[in-house]
């Protein structure tokens, strides 16, 4: 290691030498410039007669703890699922399958009520199209083990309301859906900021508002257009749909406004609201764990 001329800490200059004897010395443990003591060694500073002073060695960060494991599957998974993975938002990349997510959206799409109707966020833009950009499916352990145990054991004792939904189609039956238990896919409408949350910790009935409609449930529709009326954008000016699993159960109907409730009727597990004809139904279950967040639909309106 190379070591330059000691340089006096308190003068900051470096030391001539001095001649003894007729012999030129190098610099004394005293600095001949202001008197002050000399260390033994130093190493040379930075820009000292061009010689560059070794860089201390960086401290590396701490090592981030690894990610906790997820829990194991404890009921089946649909066929299409991704096998032995941790991640939990699959991306879909598969162009057949982003035309079926756009198919789905054009056939249970009113365009006429488009940007209109008492739960529209945003109000004042013109729009007849939704347009699919992106499409994920949620493959979380914990939701999925809580869902499938919710259904099979609540709900199974009662006979389901076994209806057709505008979300029926030929591979939306190929997803396994349990008909025995009422179980559909239906469209959920919220926020950019919340789909973490959702997955994280499931649809939550206790945020719900106790003056909805029909009662703090959680909300659901056969028409992605009803559940567009709650969508805001993110910073890309997409908006997100939830295409989820309900399972529906026995279903009580009515068109009768439901404000303060916090359960379905006695003796069933859904229900189905629809206050004329010309309105749209809603679908709305008291208890979170009767919905697994399946898809999330990002789009756009045209």
């Amino acid at each position: 290691m190379f070591f330059g001329p000691p340089i006096c800490p308190a003068c900051g200059q470096i030391p001539q030498p001095f001649m003894m004897m007729g012999m030129m010395l190098p610099p004394g443990p005293m600095c001949l410039m202001c008197g002050s003591l000399l260390p033994a060694k130093q190493k040379a500073a930075a820009g000292a007669q061009g010689v560059k002073a070794k860089p201390k060695a960086s401290t590396p960060p701490p090592t981030p703890p690894p990610p906790e494991p997820q829990p194991e599957y404890m009921f089946d998974t649909p066929w299409y699922w991704t096998k032995a993975t941790d991640q939990i938002f699959i991306e879909i990349t598969d162009s057949d399958m982003m035309k079926h997510f756009q198919q789905v959206m054009n056939d249970t799409c009113n365009s006429a009520t488009l940007g209109h109707g008492r739960d529209q966020q945003l109000r004042g833009k013109s729009y007849k199209h939704l347009i699919v950009d992106k499409v994920e499916r949620v493959q979380c352990p914990r939701l999925w083990n809580m869902y499938c145990a919710h259904r099979g054991n609540k709900v199974h004792n009662r006979p389901s309301t076994n209806l057709h939904v505008e979300t029926d189609s030929k591979w939306m039956h190929s997803s396994e859906l349990k008909t025995s238990v009422g179980e559909k896919y239906l469209w959920h409408g919220t926020k950019p900021d919340l789909v973490a949350s959702i997955v994280e910790g499931g649809f939550d009935e206790r945020y719900a508002n106790l003056e909805g409609l029909y009662g703090a449930g959680v909300y659901f529709a056969e028409m992605c257009s009803k559940s567009d009326q709650y969508c805001t954008p993110d910073e890309k000016g997409r908006f997100v749909l939830i295409l989820a699993r309900v399972c529906l159960g026995l279903q009580y109907t009515t068109s009768e406004q439901r404000s303060g409730e916090r359960m379905a009727p006695s003796g069933f597990d859904s229900l189905l609201g629809q206050q004329d004809k010309t309105k749209y139904r809603e679908f709305v279950v008291y208890d979170g764990n009767q919905a697994y967040p399946e898809w999330i639909v990002w789009y756009r309106r045209k």
